[in-house]
């Protein structure tokens, strides 16, 4: 077994390995990933935040020529001469540095035939600015402000752009020139945290403005790289994507500039992704150092595996274990809603499972059909106690709480069970018959999930076989006639004939709900008034057989009575030694105990804890707490 098992260990050891290796590859992917698109998404908003403002200062010019092109074409339909026009242009042209900024220089055209300018320069005869690219343009663009390529200005010799707008005669045409200082300064400050550079290029590729000022007025499309990549920025518009350019590997970030130019920054990957890579070693170091001393580990332990294993395996039936207790106790708080039918839930699981086992249905299906069968009224929970126990017939608005019940159960059990639908719709439509009749959706036959047409057979076979507060549990004949005259209607023919088959082999009627019998509680107090009130307040019940002892008789020995079931002692009238003798005598005995007193608000919790006790009052007890406290204990006690 030793040598099995070590072959086993082994072929463990490898596979936990290799999955160990995959997640911190993934891991490290993960983190990889994220850690790049951090870093672009930094270039990113760093570009869109300078391309924003070269888009800013742009449409000042777009302003600008809207309204001297909105003015001359008013001007124009009046009839105004060349002459006024270009004295407007002249002293719009003295207003633009207050109103704009000084890049924006001149304002000219070719308005009625002639050429104005509102400057100083004179042109040369030869010149005719129909043949200019400021005046193609705007007529190209049918009337929509254009931006032109830089170009040469004939007058000042700097280089310069220009917004051109044809006027509504279709063929004069208004301009403002515009230096390129502030785009040229915005340009030389983008980058990512101090590194790489930009350049802002039209749709032709030509450079506006570059970080090395050199370079402005070049056009990146003579080298055959260089176009493929202006495709490139062309098609992205906005954010980034890797390339070789100049010989190296670059990340390049576009971003758009009044839909005409294109503003790219471009940064080496060495220096924009250095601490993502770093960040990578060090990541890679440590689970390698990890890697290894879980080798380590695992081999050094290797006579320890047996025992490892067992207490895996005792984990996991303590998980289990804690599993079930959680949803016995979510039955528990279901069914304490409705005092007449106590059990319920548990019942109906029990029954359920009954049915599958008849099935055949493998563990996993029963195991989910029994817990279906448990949560199946979690809902209730919802409904107002007082509807649960109301012994005369409901209203229209009582009834429908109760046939909403399904729906909530079906949304709480979701939040739990996220990946196991089959206990959600066992919850959600074990009230749907089998003609389409029922509810909450009118499923009919096998429409309805088996989950739900088996706990509805063994609902209805419980609700029968419990007490109601206007009927005893009914007699066996009459409840396997129901069921009979149900087959087909309210049941599932083959599940009703189980559950037929089931009460059948149940000759002495005990799949039922058995009579309540009173549970005893003594009363351990220091004088017959001391704990008088919470006596008063438990026998109001009528649900309890109350012994009174007093504090002076042999408690020791009143505490071995196997009819006890429950321990209520007066905290104030003993000392701590003689209430931990008590405690551990009720612990061992597994009776379930309270302690009432005064002194209980100054006692420590974790000294309390220490006792073994099931839970403590303060006086003057509260009734409602105390009822409360009690039923619980109890409940619990009887369940157990």
């Amino acid at each position: 077994m030793k040598t099995s098992y070590g072959k086993q260990f082994i072929i463990t050891i490898i596979i936990v390995f290799f999955l160990l290796s995959s997640v911190i590859l993934y891991t490290i992917s993960v983190n990889y990933k994220e850690s790049l698109h951090h870093v672009e998404a930094i270039g990113e908003n760093s570009l869109k935040y300078e391309s924003e403002r070269i888009d800013r200062h742009l449409q000042m010019s777009y302003d600008t020529i809207q309204n001297v092109s909105n003015s001359v074409n008013y001007m124009m339909k009046l009839g105004r001469t060349n002459k006024e026009i270009s004295d407007y242009l002249l002293m719009e042209t003295k207003h633009l540095p207050n109103q704009t900024d000084r890049d924006f220089t001149i304002i000219y055209g070719y308005i009625n035939d002639e050429f104005m300018s509102s400057d100083s320069w004179n042109p040369s005869d030869d010149y005719d600015p129909t043949k200019r690219d400021w005046y193609i343009n705007a007529v190209k663009n049918n009337g929509k402000p254009v931006l032109s390529s830089p170009f040469i200005n004939a007058h000042t010799g700097n280089k310069i752009v220009t917004i051109s707008k044809l006027l509504n005669d279709n063929k004069s045409v208004i301009s403002v020139n515009i230096e390129l200082r502030k785009i040229q300064e915005i340009t030389e400050q983008i980058n990512v945290e101090k590194l790489g550079y930009a350049f802002l290029i039209d749709n032709n590729g030509v450079v506006i403005a570059h970080h090395d000022k050199n370079r402005n007025g070049e056009k990146i499309t003579n080298e055959k790289i260089s176009k493929e990549i202006l495709k490139k920025i062309k098609s992205v518009k906005t954010g980034c994507f890797h390339t070789t350019y100049e010989g190296r590997k670059c990340t390049i970030f576009v971003d758009t500039v009044m839909d005409n130019w294109h503003i790219i920054m471009i940064v080496k990957d060495k220096n924009l992704y250095k601490d993502v890579y770093n960040k990578l070693y060090i990541e890679a170091v440590i689970y390698l150092i990890i890697f290894i001393t879980i080798t380590v580990f695992c081999f050094i332990s290797y006579k320890k595996t047996l025992e490892s294993y067992k207490k895996e395996l005792q984990s996991q039936i303590e998980l289990k274990h804690l599993n079930n207790m959680i949803i016995n106790a979510l039955a528990y708080a279901i069914d304490t809603k409705d005092r007449y039918t106590s059990g319920h839930s548990k019942r109906v699981a029990d029954y359920a499972l009954m049915i599958a086992k008849k099935l055949n249905l493998s563990y996993q299906e029963r195991e989910t059909i029994y817990n279906a069968g448990l949560l199946h009224d979690v809902g209730k929970i919802r409904v107002s106690e007082s509807v649960i126990n109301k012994p005369g017939k409901l209203n229209q608005e009582e009834f429908e709480q109760i046939m909403a019940h399904p729906v909530c159960s079906y949304h709480l059990l979701k939040n739990i069970y996220k990946n196991d639908n089959e206990i959600c719709y066992g919850a959600k439509f074990h009230h749907e018959r089998y003609d389409g009749t029922g509810y909450p959706n009118g499923l009919k036959g096998t429409n309805i999930p088996k989950i739900a047409r088996i706990i509805a057979v063994a609902d209805a076979y419980d609700a029968m076989a419990s007490n109601r507060s206007y009927r005893n549990a009914l007699d066996q004949d009459i409840i396997k006639n129901e069921i009979i005259k149900g087959k087909g209607t309210q049941f599932d023919p083959e599940f009703a004939d189980v559950m037929l088959e089931i009460i059948n082999e149940d000759k002495n009627y005990d799949l039922r709900q058995h009579d309540n019998v009173k549970h005893n509680i003594t009363i351990i107090e220091d004088n017959d008034k001391s704990l008088s009130r919470v006596s008063d307040i438990i026998d109001s019940t009528g649900e309890y057989a109350i012994t009174r002892v007093l504090k002076h008789e042999n408690i020791a020995h009143i505490l071995k009575n196997d009819s006890i079931d429950l321990i209520i002692i007066d905290f104030d009238a003993f000392t701590k030694e003689e209430i931990k003798e008590y405690s551990k005598i009720a612990y061992d005995r597994n009776i379930p105990m309270i302690l009432v007193g005064k002194e209980i608000a100054d006692t420590n919790l974790e000294n309390l804890s220490k006792l073994h006790i099931d839970d403590f009052i303060t006086k003057p007890a509260k009734e409602f707490s105390l009822k409360e406290i009690v039923h619980a204990i109890l409940s619990n006690w009887n369940a157990g």
